[in-house]
């Protein structure tokens, strides 16, 4: 029974040290390579604006604009079947996250117009889904009815 001790602890002491001599990887970015920071010091927007009919739904819904040429953009934000902007928001252990989905185009300058449009947050484009920190909804649902999406 000691022989079988002694094995025991001089292979708890060869994995410590194999663990040891592993050389350690420390990623430098805290985002991986598919996930881009995008932080815009401007605070006019790059896109005129259209001017949104008094209305209001207590579930925020808007309606699409009639007559708007979104051509100019370099960027689309396609509605749902349900005919709502992709504008959710999502729950994490301390933080709040507005999530925009199904858009097409200048992924970059989509990105640069919503931190100006929320005021400058801190925004992360993720593979199809752009991040916002903060709950945002309203603002950026808005902000894309002005547009004309």
């Amino acid at each position: 029974k000691g022989n079988n001790r002694a094995q025991a602890s001089r292979k708890k002491e060869e994995m410590y040290s194999r663990a040891l001599r592993k050389p350690r990887v420390v990623r430098k970015t805290k985002y991986p390579s598919h996930v881009r920071l995008v932080t815009e010091e401007r605070t006019q927007l790059k896109y005129p604006l259209n001017d949104l009919p008094v209305m209001g739904t207590a579930s925020g819904y808007l309606p699409k604009l009639e007559n708007v040429d979104t051509s100019h953009l370099p960027f689309k934000v396609e509605r749902t079947d349900g005919n709502e902007l992709p504008v959710y928001l999502k729950f994490k252990k301390n933080a709040v996250l507005t999530v925009v989905r199904k858009y097409i185009g200048d992924v970059d300058e989509l990105a640069k117009e919503l931190s100006v449009a929320t005021g400058n947050k801190e925004v992360i484009v993720r593979l199809g889904k752009i991040e916002i920190k903060g709950n945002n909804r309203a603002q950026v649902k808005t902000w894309l009815t002005q547009l004309g999406f």
